[in-house]
């Protein structure tokens, strides 16, 4: 923005950025409190991370009826979900079907990546241009562009000459794997995914794996009109119960300590967490899984055991089993998984042992001999939770850098507001719990909404939080992440929970590591005593 050229009012009262969970439920918020919205969305519909995730196998691995808003009865009662995990054309299917009913879609602007957003300090206001030439002034700004949606490509993989293809860019029309053999880089949990659902079309597929991955059965049980009703009949309660979740999830545990129960007991409830597959081994165990060892332990022996007893090959399952703690990396789900490794068509090379030294036109040189692929599939993740919003190139007060000021670590206040940037809050921004995604966008949409609110009903046009507390924030959940197993091995591990999957980036919890409902109770605790750690004034 030319800083000369000064906008004196503004042509909406938000913006938002971003159509998928997040983006459409904070449009919602902020329309039902009268505010004049706009969204902009680099995709060509609504869905976010539903829209491009379109990979053979991609499905939650949170369960439907939390998977979902809970804001609107009428959404409720008229989706029926089919299964307990759904697929990405139902989760995308969904977010259409609350777009339509609630009449969001036509709020945003589709196909249009926005470049720049810039504060005027003057006129109180931010202007939003994009890349295909809308200049829009706006009061309030709320990103909302997904905690994984900037896609990470590996240096070096432009010498290749084959077809290529990101799983977080799957195209619409599908690949086809049809007597090709595949390289597959990445083991998480798109590459666990997708890897059991394309062997019986390839010829050969190769998993190019630097960091193993703990990975829990996907079982995909369908839905009853039964069970569609007793979840519908005992909404509140289900709600109750992810409240209470450390990671807002519908589990309860089963003890507190995986260390301080008897062998028998312990093994009886890792396997019935086995069983039930998905999240059950992390959330429906043991409560010091994430910050202690030896507990720890007691899971990563229990995986070995399965994954040897599954494994024919003592080989290949060594390179499957992995060497870090079970829960500093994302715990991924897939049917089927260990059990392809079976297949004389199914390879692995561990690239920690053996690095890719290079790729070529045809494939990639590793230990000195050139693999030969038709087809890479890029599973390699994401620059996770920052990385979309500073690539929105973001500057505040006195021009500042939003991307600049998080070069060391994010700053902000219960993971929606920063110190510098005023009127502009991100929902599940960099410090926010980790967990049900849908259920922390509706706290966050919900609780930006009540702050603009509040500050209308005051006579302010600009909020803006303290940088004490900021800083009061960002200390208290490095305090917390120091107990945590993820503070010890995250960063060897690359995990993307504290940006280690990312070469350059600064590594810092990107989560806050505290229970979820002790975050809920801080925010309801700050608009009860009306936002003492912001300031409100009125426009310049």
């Amino acid at each position: 923005m030319d800083r000369s050229v000064r906008s004196t009012s503004a042509d909406v009262d938000a913006v938002v950025i971003g159509a998928g969970f997040a983006g459409l439920g904070a449009a919602y918020q902020l329309r039902e409190i009268g505010l004049m919205v706009r969204g902009f969305e680099t995709a060509g519909d609504v869905g976010g991370t539903w829209f491009w995730n379109r990979y053979p196998g991609a499905r939650t691995d949170s369960k439907a009826f939390i998977y979902c808003y809970t804001f609107s009865k009428e959404i409720r009662d008229e989706w029926d979900w089919t299964e307990l995990y759904p697929t990405q054309p139902e989760v995308l299917a969904y977010l259409e079907f609350v777009a339509d009913r609630l009449d969001l879609r036509g709020l945003f602007t589709f196909d249009t990546t926005v470049t720049s957003v810039t504060w005027d300090d003057q006129a109180g206001l931010w202007t939003i241009e994009t890349a295909r030439g809308d200049r829009v002034v706006t009061r309030f700004v709320v990103t909302a562009v997904g905690i994984l949606s900037a896609v990470n490509v590996p240096e070096g993989i432009d010498s290749y000459a084959g077809e290529m293809v990101h799983t977080s860019r799957w195209p619409e029309q599908g690949v086809d794997f049809a007597g090709k053999h595949v390289a597959i880089i990445g083991s998480g949990s798109s590459g666990v995914q997708l890897l059991p659902n394309i062997v019986d079309d390839a010829a050969t597929v190769t998993l190019l794996q630097r960091t193993p991955n703990y990975v829990s059965p996907g079982r995909t049980p369908p839905l009853s009109s039964d069970d569609r009703s007793y979840y519908r009949d005992n909404h509140e309660a289900i709600q109750e119960q992810v409240r209470a979740n450390p990671l807002f999830q519908a589990y309860t545990l089963a003890g507190m300590s995986a260390k301080a129960a008897p062998e028998d007991e312990r093994t009886a409830v890792y396997e019935r967490a086995w069983q039930e597959g998905g999240l059950a081994l992390y959330m429906a165990t043991y409560a010091d899984l994430g910050i202690d060892i030896e507990s720890n332990r007691t899971i990563t022996e229990f995986f070995k055991r399965k994954i040897e007893s599954t494994v024919r090959d003592p080989a290949k399952a060594a390179k499957l089993i992995p060497d870090h703690p079970y829960g500093v990396k994302r715990p991924p789900s897939s049917a089927g998984y260990y059990e392809v490794f079976n297949r004389e068509d199914v390879h692995i090379v561990d690239v920690r042992a053996t690095p890719i030294e290079r790729f070529t036109e045809t494939g990639a040189i590793i230990d000195g001999e050139l693999r030969r692929f038709d087809i890479v599939v890029l599973a390699t993740g994401f620059d996770a939770i920052t990385g979309a919003i500073t690539r929105l190139n973001i500057h505040g007060v006195d021009g500042r850098s939003l991307a600049d000021e998080w070069a060391d670590g994010p700053l902000n206040y219960l993971g929606m507001a920063m110190p510098g940037f005023p009127n502009l809050f991100s929902v599940a921004g960099p410090m926010v719990p980790a967990g049900n995604v849908p259920s922390t966008t509706e706290h966050n949409g919900q609780w930006i909404a009540g702050i603009i609110e509040h500050a209308r009903a005051v006579g302010a046009e600009r909020i803006e939080v303290t940088a004490g507390a900021a800083g009061a924030w960002r200390g208290e959940v490095l305090e917390l992440f120091g107990y945590t197993l993820v503070r010890d091995a995250g960063e060897e591990a690359n995990s993307w929970f504290v940006g280690a999957n990312i070469k350059g980036k600064a590594t810092f919890p990107l989560f806050y590591f505290g229970p979820a409902i002790d975050y809920v109770n801080r925010c309801a605790g700050e608009a009860a005593a009306n936002y003492p750690n912001f300031s409100f004034s009125p426009a310049s």
